[in-house]
This record gives structure tokens, C-alpha cells and sequence, in this order.
């Protein structure tokens, strides 16, 4: 503890040399603070000489210019005589020139546009500019009047047939070019046709506020049905994909994947197996019920005995682990088994039981 407090007191204490430095800046910073006020004392400065004409004008705003000056008093170049002129100091020459500058059609927008005058120097300007008084519209910017486009003659519009018209025809209503009406030629072409105006609003980018003002231009025809096509009806178990595109409702891709999983399944025994084609929805299967036949006779059947395992698996009702079971479980018995025999499996439910019974063969 004692050590500790001597370290301090060592610390807090000043040396000789370091007293003597405190005194000697203490002095300094006295006379630096003392010099100058006592030399300001002695030698005051001089003002310093403004000339009543350089003033600005928030300077001498509450003065009046004529205590200031005999010669200088506010003016307007653009309305003083030549009298106040002469008076302000110019000489006749002067005068005269910026006269005739104003009766040449020349304004004074600024104070600065007096040095357009030749005649007139910067020095003289330097003398008259805080004396100018110009109106405040003439300090803001002066634009030209533009002349008024004429009216445009109003365009005879001729009155469009929306379900006859061409693309080139329907740009004549106002406000359809060429990207809405070549819409509106593809709308019509897949919708067989518009019942009315307003039908037009299913067309994208046409709102109720274009059909509302191309409605006096438009009429809209009765478009006749078109013919019944004949209906087609397919096997479902036999037809290829392109035959399968006949159906109403089914496209290339789609008619791929009915074949595809008629592969895998090996036929289809009921109009309810086609929802189990991916993609396929209640409304599409409804409008291809009566477009198909089944014939159950031409499913083909799959061999518990002879399949694989890699074929049995690749059948959708039959799991891989049920497919490795029926062929373990054959290979146990030693000889051939029947459709009873999936009974036995844990894995076979009935209701999958009675999905398998139609493809399985011995």
C-alpha cells in the first residue's frame, strides 16, 4: 500500500524544470492575450471608406438615396426620361443611345442588361446599379407565347363489324392499335365469335372504359354455329396417340401419357382408370366418356409365374416389395401359384386385390 502511494505522489509531484516551464507558459499566454489589446489602444485602425453608390440595396432600404446622393436616385431604364438621365450623370450621347435602344423594341429585364448599351462603361454601370429599380415581372424569365396547335378535324370513324373485321380494320376505332386488335381476332377465333360489346372486356388489355367509347362504332353480327363435327368415338385400348388427338379435350402431351400408362397397366378395363393418368380432372374425363369404348377382353395379362420382378414392379397396382414377395414366395412353393395365392400377403388388401384379379394370368 505504501509503495502504491508513493508511486502517485511521485506522479502528482513537480520537478524544478517542470515548475519553471508551467511559469514561463503561463507568461506567455498572458502577454499573448494583453498585446493586442493594448496595441489596438495605442494605434486604433482607420475606418474604412465606403462609397454611398456601391451600397447595396438591402443596405439602404429604410434611407432615403436622395439624402445620400445629389446625382443618384432610383430609376427605370425602361420609362426614364431624358431629363432623370442627365440628372443620374449620364452625358447626352448616352442618353440618346439607350432612348433608342428602347424605341428599337429593346427591354431591360435585369439590371445587368444596361451594359448592352456600348456606350455605356462597367465603371459606369458599377456607379447606376444599385439605383435600378426594374419592375419585378421583368426580373422573372419572359417565355415566348407558343402559338396553339391548330384543332385537329375530328376523324370520321367508320362503324366496325367486331365479328367480321379484320385486324387492320379494327385499328380505325379509337384507342385499338395493332397489339389489341390482333387480340381481339384471336379471342374471336376461339371463342367462335362476340355475343356483344361487352364481351370484349374478356379481352386482355380492353377495360369497360374502351368499351364504352368504342361502343358507338361497333356492331356486332350474329355469328352462325358452326357445324356439328362428327362424333368420334375411339377404343380406348387400342388407339394411338395421334387417334387419341381426335378427342375433344385431348392434345399430343396428353394423348402420350393415356398411352404410356395404358403400357404400364397393360390395358384399361373401366372409364374410371383415366383418372389415374396424370393431369387428368373431372371435367376433362366427363367430356371423354363418351368419346371411347373399353373392351376388357383385350387386356393384357401378367404371369405370376414367369414375370420378373423388375416387370412386376413396373405394373401400378403392384408395389417393388409386393413384386420381390411373389417371387420369393414362388420360389418357396416349388411350383406354380395362383391369383389366391396374393391373399396370403400382408401387402395385398382387398380392394388391391380385387384392382390386380383382371391382370393377373397364370
Amino acid at each position: 500500500m505504501d509503495r502504491v502511494r508513493q508511486k502517485i505522489q511521485s506522479f502528482l509531484t513537480y520537478s524544478s524544470r517542470d515548475k519553471r516551464a508551467l511559469v514561463l507558459l503561463a507568461i506567455v499566454l498572458t502577454l499573448s492575450i494583453i498585446v493586442p489589446r493594448i496595441r489596438l489602444w495605442l494605434k486604433p485602425p482607420k475606418p474604412f471608406p465606403i462609397s454611398i453608390t456601391h451600397l447595396p440595396a438591402s443596405a439602404n432600404s429604410g434611407m432615403h438615396v436622395e439624402e445620400l446622393s445629389d446625382s443618384l436616385f432610383p430609376f427605370d431604364p425602361n420609362t426614364a426620361t431624358r431629363d432623370d438621365l442627365l440628372h443620374l450623370g449620364l452625358t447626352s450621347t448616352q442618353a440618346e443611345n439607350l432612348q433608342k435602344y428602347r424605341t428599337a423594341g429593346g427591354n431591360f429585364r435585369s439590371r445587368d442588361d444596361l451594359l448592352k448599351l456600348n456606350t455605356i462603361s462597367k465603371e459606369e454601370y458599377l456607379r447606376l446599379r444599385y439605383f435600378i429599380r426594374i419592375p419585378r415581372e421583368w426580373e422573372q424569365r419572359q417565355f415566348t407565347a407558343r402559338t396553339p396547335y391548330p384543332e385537329r378535324p375530328e376523324r370520321e370513324v367508320p362503324v366496325v363489324d367486331i365479328n367480321f373485321a379484320t385486324a387492320e380494320e379494327l385499328q380505325d376505332l379509337p384507342g385499338i392499335g395493332p397489339v389489341l386488335s390482333q387480340r381481339i381476332v384471336e379471342h374471336r377465333e376461339r371463342r367462335g365469335g362476340f355475343a356483344d360489346a361487352n364481351a370484349l372486356e374478356q379481352v386482355f388489355g380492353i377495360d369497360s372504359v374502351l368499351v364504352d367509347r368504342i361502343a358507338p362504332f361497333i356492331i356486332v353480327s350474329e355469328v352462325p354455329a358452326p357445324p356439328e363435327r362428327e362424333r368420334i368415338v375411339v377404343s380406348l385400348n387400342q388407339a394411338d396417340s395421334t387417334q387419341l388427338t381426335l378427342l375433344k379435350g385431348i392434345g399430343p402431351a396428353f394423348a402420350r401419357r393415356i398411352v404410356e400408362y395404358r403400357t404400364r397397366l397393360g390395358g384399361f378395363i373401366s372409364e374410371d382408370q383415366l383418372l389415374d393418368v396424370y393431369g387428368m380432372d373431372s371435367a376433362r374425363w366427363q367430356a371423354l366418356v363418351s368419346q371411347i369404348t373399353i373392351d376388357p377382353a383385350q387386356v393384357r395379362k401378367l404371369s405370376l409365374n414367369r414375370a420378373t420382378e423388375l416387370e412386376l414392379a413396373a405394373h401400378p397396382y403392384i408395389s417393388r416389395p409386393l413384386a420381390v414377395w411373389i417371387v420369393k414366395h414362388r420360389i418357396g412353393q416349388g411350383q406354380p401359384i395362383g391369383p389366391e395365392a396374393l391373399r396370403k400377403s400382408y401387402l395385398v388388401t382387398d380392394e388391391l386385390y380385387e384392382k390386380l384379379i383382371p391382370y393377373i394370368g397364370p
